[in-house]
């Protein structure tokens, strides 16, 4: 079958400088991040975020989630979330990731995500934290290397995506065929834990990554 992959844009970035004064440019922006592409098993999540200026201002003390604490980040995502004019959580199976490869189902959910959001919202601008961007989009869309430690917009996407991807492995943990692969300490990514269960019990269809090397090789162990 063929697979048709999502175009990517060239790589010609602006600076963090010029997306600010794009920014000023728009009452409200969409920055979205992702969670999880790392990760050697789950859905990848990938999160749009519409948020306007002023509602920046009172989450001004927000920082990257990779910098907050589990409860940190449940915190700042409900006050994200009270803020946020509205909001796209986009997840794809490791099945489809296997099939597309994790740069296009990167691709993939920033694009539905740009595209669910700009039409409910009217939002003309958004950022997406990255070294790539989707070609055909239906808004003017900028990328950014560590946006979610530089614009604010984008640390708020990125807790979200993470908070949600929290809430669904701590939902798999109640399940043994997952939990007792460790989910609860690594979330999935590929520390010694998580590589010693992979080599005693084997991948777990449907939920294991086997596009991604370490798998690949335990798969082919059991």
């Amino acid at each position: 079958m063929k697979i048709e992959k999502t175009r990517v844009a060239p790589a010609q970035a602006p600076t963090a400088e010029e997306i600010l004064k794009k920014i000023e440019h728009h009452d409200s922006v969409i920055y979205l991040d992702e969670c999880a592409a790392g990760a050697l098993s789950g859905d990848l999540f990938v999160c749009g975020l519409v948020i306007d200026k002023q509602s920046l201002q009172y989450l001004s003390g927000v920082r990257d989630s990779k910098k907050l604490t589990e409860k940190k980040r449940t915190e700042w995502a409900l006050k994200i979330l009270t803020k946020a004019k509205d909001y796209e959580l986009i997840r794809i199976t490791p099945k489809e990731i296997d099939l597309i490869n994790i740069f296009q189902a990167r691709m993939k959910g920033f694009q539905m995500a740009i595209q669910a959001l700009s039409k409910r919202s009217g939002v003309c601008y958004a950022v997406i934290d990255g070294n790539k961007k989707p070609k055909e989009l239906p808004i003017e869309t900028d990328f950014l290397v560590k946006a979610d430690s530089i614009l604010s917009g984008v640390s708020c996407a990125s807790i979200l995506a993470k908070n949600f991807h929290t809430n669904y492995i701590e939902k798999l943990c109640t399940d043994n065929n997952y939990s007792k692969y460790g989910l609860a300490a690594h979330k999935g990514y590929g520390t010694d834990l998580h590589m010693r269960m992979l080599d005693l019990l084997g991948p777990l269809p449907d939920f294991h990554r086997y596009s991604y090397g370490p798998v690949k090789n335990a798969a082919h162990k059991s």
